[in-house]
């Protein structure tokens, strides 16, 4: 019985502890983590991300020489960028 009292104690002394780490998770996420609707990304993920993908738009707004080189540099350009922000 005796131990049961002690195991119900430390039980009750954990509890703010473990509402305090969730609550320090809970900071961590809404600080560090964009949320969007289908994905979680830690910020400088998103940033660089978005850099990615700017880098992609501008890339794709220049004016082309020949459809087939340009269709070709693109391609390239943009596996670059992809293999970049992957790695």
């Amino acid at each position: 019985m005796q131990q049961s009292v002690h195991e119900a104690l430390n039980v009750g002394m954990c509890i703010p502890t473990m509402q305090q780490s969730v609550h320090e998770a809970l900071n961590a996420l809404k600080t560090q983590v964009v949320v969007r609707p289908d994905q979680l990304m830690l910020l400088p993920v998103h940033a660089r991300a978005t850099r990615t993908g700017e880098f992609l738009l501008r890339s794709t707004e220049r004016q082309p020489t020949s459809s087939l080189l340009s269709a070709a540099s693109l391609y390239h350009e943009a596996v670059r960028a992809l293999v970049a922000f992957v790695t």
